[in-house]
């Protein structure tokens, strides 16, 4: 379904796409759906690449492995 989304040229499914291979730890995978989602317009995309991290601040990421550690600047 999000394939025929990201055909649609839908922003959206691109980006779900890229949180989806996050999920399962393909890096490559996330980073290519969003470099997809920031071509079609995707702005918060866009940003998500000039700021890519490997580790995130969400609990999944947690579970994954994947967590940041809390900075001082908040983010």
């Amino acid at each position: 379904m999000m394939m025929r989304g990201y055909r649609d040229r839908e922003p959206f499914a691109a980006t779900n796409l890229a949180i989806s291979y996050f999920n399962i730890g393909d890096l490559a995978g996330y980073r290519h759906w969003l470099t997809r989602a920031a071509a079609i317009g995707e702005m918060d995309a866009e940003a998500e690449l000039k700021r890519f991290e490997t580790r995130k601040p969400q609990e999944l990421a947690r579970r994954l492995g994947r967590h940041r550690p809390y900075r001082r600047d908040g983010s």
